[in-house]
């Protein structure tokens, strides 16, 4: 019994509803019998449907912000999470592979007048111009400074509302499309494109090895006069806040035998559509005043 008077119930309900659905006039009534009611509930049905999966793939189709390694918040094994943990990995302090503090000592003209030992303290660093005391130490000064402009820009960037690099990985065939901007220059006579774009007509003699892997994607470039090109895909999402996805990139770039050269550059590169060139959306100083990196 309680299941039949469920079932009249539902009926109730089903018949109010055909009723408020289907509203009565003299012009409709001719039109308002039981099947033209079905379909029109069956109709009304499928368009909120649609809508609705409609609304979910679009937002669904959005492009998070994502890095590849590289960054470990003090007492937990991944990359940090939202703004106040990435403001916590910009102020905590930098430490050697045995674990110890790190820090140098920063001024102008040879005389110390800080110590750098955390993100924060190189942005004030630089803002002031201030120098390394120890050139030596400064590849290892300027790594970390790559760390911390990187971090920076993860933690300021936002989800992606489209891609037109969602495909990137590294083989020869992606790493010959990247700008021609991203390309090792050493000396100012070395800077003519010759009217290329991309990077693969001055790669064409070169060797190269590649890495997929989550936690490190990179193409490892060595050229045939000794010159040695690393290029990392540090990070991808809206960096630049225009609603399409940019990809990070890191490169260390070094020269050895006739002198030593070496130098750190980071890139951000997107492209405007799918059929166009990928471009470097803007070059991010990481090598400190006084230097033209």
């Amino acid at each position: 019994m309680t299941s039949r008077n469920a079932r009249n119930q539902n009926q109730v309900e089903v018949a109010r509803i055909n009723r408020m659905t289907c509203v009565s006039s003299d012009f409709l009534r001719p039109f308002l019998h039981r099947g033209f009611c079905r379909a029109l509930i069956l109709s009304m049905q499928i368009f909120l449907v649609a809508v609705l999966a409609t609304g979910c793939a679009e937002a669904g189709n959005a492009f998070p912000v994502k890095v590849y390694g590289g960054f470990v918040l003090k007492g937990s094994a991944k990359s940090p999470q939202g703004v106040d943990q990435w403001n916590q990995w910009l102020q905590q302090a930098w430490r050697n592979p045995d674990g110890d503090p790190l820090a140098f000592a920063v001024g102008k003209d040879g005389a110390k007048k800080a110590e750098v030992g955390n993100c924060e303290q190189l942005f004030s660093a630089d803002r002031q111009g201030l120098e390394l005391v120890q050139p030596l130490d400064r590849m290892i000064y300027r790594g970390w400074a790559a760390k911390c402009y990187a971090a920076r820009l993860i933690r300021d960037g936002k989800s992606s509302r489209v891609s037109h690099v969602s495909g990137f990985r590294f083989d020869r065939a992606h790493v010959d499309r990247l700008p021609v901007g991203m390309r090792f220059v050493v000396s100012p006579s070395d800077q003519g494109d010759d009217g290329h774009k991309t990077l693969g007509p001055f790669l064409r003699k070169a060797k190269m090895e590649f890495s997929n892997q989550e936690d490190s994607m990179y193409a490892f470039v060595t050229y045939p006069d000794g010159r040695t090109q690393a290029i990392t895909l540090v990070a991808r999402g809206d960096f630049d806040h225009d609603g399409t996805e940019d990809l990070l990139f890191r490169s260390y770039n070094r020269m050895n035998g006739g002198g030593s050269y070496a130098s750190l550059a980071m890139y951000l590169v997107s492209r405007s559509g799918g059929a166009s060139a990928m471009r470097v959306v803007k070059r991010i100083p990481v090598m400190g005043p006084g230097y033209d990196d």
